[in-house]
């Protein structure tokens, strides 16, 4: 739990608060891994994704970073062209962890089996998970003939799947960043990422809004597009990144103690968590 330092100057973690956030992980995940067992004898059954949108360059890459423990590819442009669902699965009888990379277009045109990586965590495994997303990435730019265009996103999806007795049992959606306006050279862009996301998000999966915690929430883009889904906010959060680049000026710190409060223009029914810079 992120809490105000008595003089208004920073946040802190709390050793108890992680003992207990991790208490309720573990309760949390035993009762996921029982819903998975019986859903898995089910094929149109499934446990909700949970589906990360945000403005571009909000920091949506560096949650997934935080929650997973894997790095993403992150930059100040458009990053994510496509959607990346992230599967992770804990596995308490393996010493180490190992990421396995596909698509459907990869795997009927340009290969019969998937990229396989050990250790996605740590130094090269790294390095090579980046490589890979970033690779599908093109193949599915030029499959639908936007080649050398950045501007462009795709529609067809990368799938991550990691297996790690360090990760917890979850499902993620990455989704291209949200923005205000398209640019010359595409000027649909707008429109292509809003359809995206609504098209990767249902009705029963959990939505997490990610915004620069020293933005007015009024501002942050996401809000809208998670009330259509979700408009009783039963399966909507929404996570603050860079708490820590805005605790020096005071009416952006008051502000940003306000939203984690949920006392701010837009409350949530679960509200707000914050997250300092990486």
């Amino acid at each position: 739990m992120l809490q105000q330092s008595p003089n208004n100057s920073s946040f802190h973690h709390h050793g108890r608060d992680n003992d207990l956030l991790q208490q309720q992980s573990n309760k949390y995940r035993k009762i996921n891994d029982q819903l998975s067992s019986v859903l898995s004898e089910y094929q149109d059954l499934r446990p909700p994704n949970i589906v990360v949108i945000g403005e571009q360059s909000a920091g949506k890459s560096s949650v997934l970073e935080y929650l997973s423990g894997i790095r993403f590819v992150t930059g100040q442009n458009m990053v994510t062209k496509c959607p990346l669902q992230l599967r992770m699965v804990n596995s308490k009888s393996s010493s180490g962890s190992k990421a396995v990379i596909k698509s459907n277009i990869y795997l009927t045109k340009h290969s019969n089996k998937p990229i396989t990586i050990e250790n996605p965590e740590i130094n090269d495994g790294a390095q090579q998970l980046e490589e890979a997303i970033q690779h599908l990435t093109s193949l599915h730019l030029q499959e639908e003939g936007y080649t050398g265009d950045v501007s462009r996103v795709s529609t067809h999806l990368i799938e991550v799947e990691i297996t790690s007795p360090n990760v917890p049992d979850l499902t993620l959606i990455d989704l291209p960043g949200l923005i205000t306006t398209s640019n010359e050279k595409n000027p649909t862009l707008k429109d292509d990422i809003r359809q995206l996301v609504k098209r990767n998000t249902t009705d029963r999966d959990c939505i997490l809004i990610v915004g620069d915690a020293g933005r007015d929430l009024q501002t942050i883009v996401g809000f809208e597009e998670a009330r259509e889904k979700d408009p009783s906010q039963k399966r909507t959060l929404c996570a603050l990144t860079r708490v820590d680049k805005h605790v020096n000026d005071i009416e952006t710190l008051n502000k940003m103690i306000e939203s984690l409060n949920n006392r701010g223009p837009i409350k949530l029914v679960h509200g707000y968590v914050g997250l300092r810079n990486r």
